[in-house]
C-alpha cells in the first residue's frame, strides 16, 4: 500500500492532529483534521481518528466504515474499539515521527523529489527542535490553526499575561473565534483571585498517577476515594464529605466568578499547600459539582499554577468531572439505590435533590459503572 499520502496528510496536518482535542460532536472540519483514513485519498485504509486527550495522552477512535458493500467487496476488521480510548502521548508522536522520516528516506534513496513533503517535515523538524517555536506551534494546534500560515492570528498577543498552563487549558477549550474574549475575561477576573477563600490541602497527601491504561472516570473515582481514606471521611454520606472539604463554602456565594465565557466552569491556583478557586456556576448543584472538580485541579497541580474546568474532553477534565460525581453522588450508594431494577428518572430526581447534586452527574455515574436505568436514553 503507498504510505506517501499518509506522511503527506501526517507532515501537514501536523500540529493540529496531535494537539487539538474535540471540542464538538458535530466538526466536519474537525474530522477533515484528525481523520487518517482520510488523508489516504482513495487508497483503502482502516477509518482510523487521532486528536488530543491533554499533555500525557493521546485519543484514538476507529469510526464506523463508511464504504458502501456495493464500491468494494474488501472487508476491514471494523469498529475493533467500541468507544475513543486514550494511548501514550510520546510513544505514539515518536513512531509517527519514525513513519515520517522513513517515508521521505525511501523517497530520497529512490532518487524521488518531492518538495511537499520534505519541506513540511524540514518545517516540523525545526519547530520541534526550537522550544520557543514548538510551544508556539502546540498553541495553535489547540486551535485547530496552522502555525505556518501567514494570515493567522499572532498567538502570543492573546497569551499576554497568562499563565502557560491556563493559558494551554484555555485553548483546548475554547474555539479560535473565542480566544479574544475568552483572554480578556481571565486577565479582567486575575484581580478577583486575591479576595477568593482557600482550602488547605496538606494533610491530602500526593494525588494517584496518571494511569493511561485505565478509563479517565477511574482515574477520577481512585482520587476521590483515596482522597476519603487519607481524609477518614466517610464513603456513604456525600453531604457530610462536601461540608468537612468546603466548610460551607459552596452553600454561599464566596467563590463566585464574574459572568464569563460558556468554555470555562471553574478557575484555580495552588499555593503554598492551599487551593484558590472561583466558580462560574450560581445554581446550587453546578457549583458544588465545579467546585469539586477545580478542588481535583488544584489538587493534582504543581506549587503556583493556576488552571481552569472546562468543557474540554482531554483526559485530566473528564478526570476532575468523574471525580466530582463520585464525591457528591458515590457510585456505591447509587447501586444500592438502583437494586435489581435499576434506577428511574424518578429515582434520579429524589437522589439529586437529597445529594444536592446534578441529575446528569448521576446519570453518567450509571452509565460508566453499569447501573442499569430505565427509561433514561
Amino acid at each position: 500500500m503507498p504510505v506517501y499520502p499518509l506522511a503527506l496528510g501526517l507532515a501537514e496536518n501536523w500540529w493540529a492532529l496531535l494537539y487539538e482535542p474535540r471540542k464538538s460532536e458535530h466538526d466536519s472540519h474537525f474530522d477533515a483534521r484528525h481523520r487518517l483514513d482520510l488523508h489516504m485519498r482513495g487508497y483503502l485504509f482502516p477509518p482510523l481518528a487521532i486528536w488530543s486527550g491533554g499533555e500525557d495522552s493521546l485519543m484514538v477512535e476507529t469510526p464506523p466504515l463508511e464504504l458502501a458493500r456495493s464500491l468494494s467487496r474488501v472487508e476491514l476488521w471494523n469498529r475493533p474499539l467500541q468507544q475513543p480510548d486514550f494511548v501514550p502521548r510520546q510513544e505514539t508522536e515518536n513512531e509517527l515521527i519514525d513513519l515520517l522520516q522513513t517515508v521521505v528516506a525511501r523517497l530520497d534513496k529512490c532518487s524521488v523529489k518531492d518538495p511537499d513533503l520534505s519541506n513540511a517535515w524540514d518545517r516540523i523538524y525545526s519547530s520541534i527542535t526550537d522550544p520557543e517555536e514548538r510551544s508556539y506551534c502546540i498553541t495553535a494546534g489547540q486551535l485547530g490553526l496552522d502555525p505556518y500560515d501567514p494570515d493567522g492570528p499572532d498567538l502570543s498577543t492573546f497569551a499576554e499575561g497568562i499563565s502557560s498552563d491556563l493559558f494551554r487549558d484555555i485553548c483546548e477549550a475554547a474555539g479560535a473565534d473565542e480566544l479574544s474574549e475568552t483572554t480578556q475575561w481571565i486577565r479582567k477576573t486575575e484581580r478577583h483571585f486575591k479576595d477568593l477563600p482557600r482550602i488547605s490541602i496538606s494533610d491530602y497527601g500526593a494525588p494517584p498517577q496518571t494511569d493511561l491504561s485505565i478509563k479517565s472516570w477511574d482515574e477520577g473515582y481512585r482520587a476521590a476515594d483515596h482522597l476519603r481514606t487519607n481524609l477518614s471521611l466517610e464513603h456513604d454520606n456525600p453531604k457530610r464529605v462536601i461540608k468537612s472539604l468546603f466548610d460551607g463554602m459552596l452553600d454561599k456565594d464566596d467563590l463566585a466568578l464574574p459572568d464569563g465565557p460558556s468554555s470555562i466552569d471553574a478557575l484555580t491556583r495552588r499555593i503554598n499547600g492551599t487551593v484558590q478557586g472561583g466558580l462560574l456556576k450560581l445554581h446550587p448543584k453546578q457549583r458544588r459539582f465545579h467546585g469539586c472538580r477545580a478542588l481535583y485541579l488544584g489538587w493534582r497541580s504543581a506549587d503556583g499554577q493556576e488552571t481552569a474546568a472546562t468543557v474540554a474532553t482531554t483526559r485530566k477534565q473528564q478526570a476532575s468531572r468523574a471525580f466530582a460525581a463520585e464525591l457528591l453522588a458515590p457510585q456505591r450508594l447509587l447501586r444500592e439505590r438502583a437494586g435489581r431494577h435499576g434506577l428511574t428518572t424518578e429515582d434520579i430526581d429524589k437522589i439529586a435533590k437529597e445529594f444536592a447534586c446534578p441529575e446528569m452527574a448521576i446519570i453518567h455515574q450509571a452509565q460508566n459503572y453499569g447501573i442499569p436505568l430505565r427509561g433514561i436514553y
